[in-house]
């Protein structure tokens, strides 16, 4: 069986769950074969970088055209056939001819909408599997021609419902993450984590802002996390380069680590992990049962995930001047009850997500077995 994975970098969250997925296929469907693509890089290699850098910006400085545009297509029927589309046929046939898929999963929006038309346009047998990488069940996620969804909460289900998406197409398993946040590792030291940090603290804090190092800039909030009184704080800085030469080698009870693969040893070792609400940094703590601090978010499917952390009391939103922000961590770090509370919460919302449903997807493929009719209530009809 070939399965083709399709994504793109706007943030990490995608390709992490990519990655996540591939890794996933691998080891319960060790006769699979493979191919992951990053469909701008494919589509349009010289463009693609410029592409990414024009996302990062309206990520960082243009939150509200964001959300509105973002609001505004929610409300619109996505299936229709564009000028992108078109743009993007011949160059999916050539991937689509290379890789020969079987089933092709999708953890970006247009992926799936492209793929989606080009079963439309030419008739294409593949399953299409599309991922939701937030807990949302925004428009530009759902197809008509999609096979089968993997959602992140019952909540996102039954907003598919709602939209008329059949429920044998809908599986729960959370936002997928790599095995390695899967459980509580014991194969690596400690210490090797926190050598150049106070050994005296008895908490340790993970603060982290995504690939992009979206973090608070000023050297008097680090001053401020140094001086709190048992905790030693690990800061991942991602890309931003600037944030770590601020942070790097001044402060005794706080560490920088640049952009790392590490990410899930660093989880594993600390109590809180402090993080802005992507999916998928959501979910990686999850998986490694640690509650959350969150980062009060701008864009709208990030205020869709703090949403689920609030709903789920398996986590806090931390917003207002600096001196607030210290308050409420400080606080957090020394309620011992109110930890113990969260982490019970995130063992019994992990109870219920499906981690057999990729294998169990595959196999159906495997004997032919498809979903329904894929045309969902209100989608046009060529």
């Amino acid at each position: 069986m070939n399965v083709l994975i399709l994504t793109g970098k706007f943030g990490m969250g995608h390709i992490a769950v990519a990655q996540a997925l591939k890794e996933e296929i691998m080891e319960k469907y060790p006769t699979a074969n493979i191919a992951c693509s990053d469909i701008f890089e494919y589509t349009m290699p010289e463009y693609a970088e410029s592409i990414y850098k024009t996302f990062a910006l309206v990520a960082k400085s243009g939150n509200s055209f964001y959300n509105l545009i973002y609001k505004q297509t929610d409300h619109k029927n996505v299936n229709d056939t564009s000028f992108w589309c078109r743009f993007f046929k011949k160059k999916l046939q050539n991937l689509f001819l290379e890789t020969q898929p079987d089933v092709i999963i999708s953890t970006l929006p247009l992926c799936s909408r492209l793929v989606s038309w080009y079963k439309e346009e030419v008739g294409a047998s593949f399953t299409l599997v599309t991922c939701i990488t937030d807990i949302s069940s925004h428009e530009e996620w759902i197809h008509k021609n999609t096979n089968y969804y993997l959602v992140g909460s019952k909540l996102v289900k039954r907003m598919l419902l709602l939209k008329g998406v059949y429920e044998e197409k809908i599986f729960v398993t959370g936002i997928p993450v790599r095995k390695a946040f899967h459980r509580i590792t014991d194969d690596f030291d400690g210490k090797k984590v926190n050598k150049k940090l106070g050994q005296k603290a008895s908490k340790h804090l993970l603060v982290m802002g995504g690939g992009l190092g979206l973090l608070p800039r000023t050297k008097e909030f680090y001053e401020g996390l140094n001086s709190l009184n048992g905790v030693r704080t690990t800061v991942i800085t991602g890309n931003n380069k600037k944030l770590y030469n601020l942070i790097n080698g001044r402060y005794e009870n706080v560490e920088a680590v640049s952009y790392t693969k590490n990410v899930a040893m660093y989880m594993n070792d600390a109590d809180v992990i402090m993080t802005k609400p992507g999916g998928i940094s959501i979910f990686e703590a999850l998986f490694c049962e640690k509650p959350l601090l969150l980062f009060r978010p701008f864009l709208q499917q990030e205020v869709n995930n703090m949403r689920f952390v609030l709903r789920n009391h398996v986590g806090t939103v931390i917003s207002g001047k600096e001196e607030e922000c210290l308050a409420l961590i400080k606080k957090t770090m020394q309620d011992e009850t109110n930890l113990e509370r969260m982490k019970a919460n995130i063992k019994t919302l992990k109870e219920q997500f499906n981690q057999n449903a990729v294998e169990y997807i595959l196999k159906r493929v495997e004997q032919g077995i498809r979903s329904k009719d894929p045309i969902r209530k209100g989608d046009w009809v060529s």
